[in-house]
């Protein structure tokens, strides 16, 4: 993806906790587990970012996050979304996602408002 987009990241996932991230890959949601060593070729292309919600906005994540892991069959992975993002055409169907639609409609949501010039406090790995 990274050779095709020529975007520095190129994959996004919301994690519960340290370890445990979700999201929506080729192959449909995905549970996700932090990588303890990082490919050389992958460091400049990698970060874990952190953000604070309150415990209200927790529980809704997680909620949603298992609401979606015990219908999992239910939910696609949509290339098509994915293809309107990158040509800036906002393209939405029912029980699909791309990693980063995820993402955001979970933290959306949960009332956490996502502004697209706020600094995120990030670990570059």
């Amino acid at each position: 993806m990274y050779k095709i987009l020529k975007h520095r990241y190129t994959h996004v996932a919301i994690g519960l906790n340290e370890n445990d991230f979700y999201s929506f890959c080729f192959k449909g949601f995905s549970k996700e587990k932090k990588r303890s060593k990082i490919p050389q070729n992958w460091r400049d292309n990698y970060a874990y970012c952190y953000i604070d919600v309150d415990k209200q906005q927790y529980n809704l994540i997680k909620q949603e996050i298992y609401l979606i892991l015990e219908n999992e069959r239910d939910y696609r992975y949509s290339i098509i979304e994915f293809i309107g993002a990158f040509l800036k055409i906002p393209i939405r169907i029912n029980n699909h996602y791309f990693c980063s639609y995820f993402v955001a409609d979970v933290l959306k949501n949960a009332g956490y408002s996502l502004q697209k010039n706020q600094i995120y406090i990030c670990q570059i790995l």
